[in-house]
């Protein structure tokens, strides 16, 4: 997935409006896929032999896994939370009215919340660190194809496809603690990640509006 998406970083670029600087493209697409490898090796530490066999101790390789686990939890929210911050400027280019971008902002929810509990089902079917794995890869490049698009139609779709890769990530984040971190160690471990959750759209809100003020709302997605 890692090697997938830094392949692609310099692809999405060439597709960036010519007034807008390519470098966030190229550097957003790579973060994003070194933050899915990092979550995906931060659940694999997590088993206890894997662990012994890299001359890590068990506590330390928990402690990594939940910090992956925050920062995958904080670019879930800054993603998710990027299109209300572009919606100004992106209802204007776009000549959306006020009912169609207020589509774009809830479609997302639409795939959200009835993908919860299939992909639930899936993390027990096939393994939780694969499903968020996959699923951060998903909405990752949905984010940032939706910098690309030039209408109503493409937008819905990517804020759904984007709805699907998002629900991945909690059934398989709560799998991986339940299944890896000691009852006593749970409420902490819990806590922790969700601070993600906190700081993503504080910072998505911050850092995003400052891109989109120097190079448009187009190139804080990609």
């Amino acid at each position: 997935v890692l090697g997938l998406l830094v392949v692609l970083a310099p692809l999405a670029a060439l597709f960036v409006p010519s007034h807008a600087d390519a470098r966030p493209a190229v550097v957003a697409v790579v973060m994003a896929g070194i933050a899915t490898a990092v979550v995906l090796a931060g659940s694999i530490l997590a088993a206890a032999d894997v662990a012994v066999a890299l001359g890590i101790s068990e506590g330390q390789a928990l402690a990594a896994s939940v910090v992956m686990l925050s920062l995958g939890l904080m670019i879930n929210y800054i993603d998710r939370g990027a299109i209300a911050t572009a919606a100004p400027l992106l209802q204007q280019e776009l000549s959306l009215s006020p009912s169609e971008i207020g589509w774009v902002l809830a479609v997302f929810y639409w795939a959200y919340a009835p993908m919860q509990p299939v992909m639930g089902w899936l993390a027990d079917r096939i393994g939780p660190a694969l499903i968020m794995a996959v699923g951060l890869a998903l909405w990752s490049l949905a984010t940032a194809a939706t910098g690309l698009v030039f209408g109503l139609t493409s937008l819905v779709v990517l804020r759904l496809v984007m709805g699907v890769g998002e629900a991945a990530f909690y059934p398989s984040a709560l799998s991986l603690l339940s299944r890896n971190v000691p009852p006593t160690q749970r409420a902490r471990a819990t806590a922790t990640m969700q601070f993600g959750a906190v700081v993503g759209p504080a910072l998505g809100t911050l850092v995003g509006g400052m891109i989109m003020q120097t190079y448009g709302w187009r190139a804080m997605f990609v």
